[in-house]
């Protein structure tokens, strides 16, 4: 058993050659949002994506530290994203932005 997940597989014969690789020709290549839109008061982020992948959304300072994981390298559909973040950090002691403007 595994859990949910975005899976792919490979086939190689017994002598090493590759004979079905799907990740050679996936692109694997890096997509940045550069604009998002947060909403506090709907607990929301969002964001448009050009085409399917694997998302990992973060707060914090640059350089800084990292305070906040709300999305961790899950699979996400190409088009408006919107994900649920209540503005805390992972500990849910404190209110991100608050300590952002502070510091």
């Amino acid at each position: 058993m595994v859990p949910n997940e975005a899976y792919t597989f490979t086939v190689q014969a017994a002598d090493g050659a590759m004979l079905y690789n799907p990740w050679a020709d996936s692109g694997g290549e890096r997509i940045e949002v550069t604009e998002a839109d947060w909403r506090p008061e709907e607990q929301r982020i969002v964001y448009r994506l050009p085409h399917p992948c694997r998302m990992l959304v973060r707060a914090g300072t640059k350089p800084g530290p990292l305070l906040a994981s709300i999305v961790d390298w899950e699979p996400r559909r190409a088009g408006e994203i919107i994900e649920t973040w209540r503005g805390l950090d992972d500990t849910s002691r404190f209110y991100v932005p608050a300590w952002l403007t502070s510091f």
